[in-house]
């Protein structure tokens, strides 16, 4: 039988955090979906936990090509082919991929696109988290928003490289793509879709309170909690003047933290389901019916998880002390 697959760095944060709650190992073990007899050797084992190597057939690779296949991954970001191209090795590109993953703190990912934090945002983040856990947040009742846009031609390429995991994750800034674009607002709540609305390119502050007049407003109940993000319509005077005049209580939320907007996910499997097969669109209105029909098959069961990820997404930034976490 094969060896079980070892603890990662979020998981293994998670366990710190929740036995310095005081959580038994058995509940732990539950709650990451994991043996307690994995989350008892992390716990026993500490700093020394994944240290042992393991025996095998003599390699083909000397050790010290081993090191330098793995440093070039690990501070250049090269793949196995560039790899193997820089320090001239006779062995093949898959030789080198398997050297790479062999190794326990590499993986092969994509460059997430994501924000990068300064001490504020971290701190922020953190008491966040904290005062979500104080005041027993029911994430059910939050309305989460979010604008996005669509391109014509389709997402950015995917870009892979290996990752070191001891280290900060790479990341790529978002680009603009050519031939028209597709500008909408979006939000939902609990296991409920708010109606989508297609948002012009130019957009101030009235305009965007008109429209949650018409997409906020009529599904609002009394114990609901508005999210949005810090852009500058959303905290400018006339739309913090127009959510008190119509009682829109907010979620006051952290700066750069689209990890913990569960509708960066919805966005997500928009952008699969809309561009599936490599799909492109030579008319706006063509691409507003894909994404129209993309949204209203998302399933009921696909937003109640995204809700019940929250609990975990808070754990995991304050075991990150305020950092980016893997959502």
């Amino acid at each position: 039988m094969a060896a079980a697959t070892r603890l990662n760095l979020q998981q293994r944060a998670k366990i710190d955090v929740l036995r310095s709650e005081k959580w038994s190992i058995r509940r732990i073990a539950k709650k990451i979906r994991r043996s307690t007899t994995v989350v008892f050797n992390y716990l026993h084992l500490g700093l020394k936990y994944g240290l042992k190597g393991n025996s095998g057939r003599k390699k083909i690779i000397s050790n010290i090509n081993r090191k330098k296949i793995i440093s070039l991954a690990s501070q250049k970001k090269m793949s196995a082919r560039q790899i193997k191209a820089e320090l001239l090795l006779d062995q093949s590109v898959r030789t080198v991929q398997r050297v790479l993953r062999s190794c326990p703190h590499l993986i092969y990912q994509k460059f997430m696109k994501k924000p990068r934090l300064n001490k504020d945002n971290k701190s922020s983040r953190l008491e966040f988290a904290r005062n979500c856990i104080k005041k027993r947040i029911d994430w059910s009742k939050i309305i989460w928003s979010d604008e996005k846009r669509f391109n014509l031609d389709g997402p950015d390429g995917i870009h892979y490289y290996w990752h070191d995991l001891r280290t900060e994750p790479e990341y790529l800034s978002k680009r603009s793509f050519g031939g028209g674009s597709v500008m909408l607002w979006a939000a939902f709540e609990g296991n409920q879709l708010l109606q989508l609305y297609f948002m012009d390119s130019a957009y101030n502050s009235k305009d965007y309170t008109n429209m949650l007049e018409y997409s906020l407003l009529p599904y609002l109940n009394p114990d609901d909690v508005f999210m949005q993000d810090n852009a500058s319509i959303h905290n400018s005077k006339h739309t913090n003047n127009w959510l008190k005049v119509n009682k829109v209580p907010q979620l006051k939320f952290p700066a750069h933290s689209p990890d913990l907007n569960p509708i960066e996910n919805v966005w997500g499997i928009l952008t699969r389901a809309v561009f599936a097969n490599g799909r492109q669109f030579k008319k706006k209105e063509e691409l507003k019916i894909a994404i129209q029909d993309a949204w209203n098959s998302i399933l009921e069961s696909t937003l109640e998880n995204l809700i019940e990820s929250m609990p975990d997404r808070i754990i995991s930034v304050i075991a990150k002390n305020g950092g980016l976490i893997e959502y």
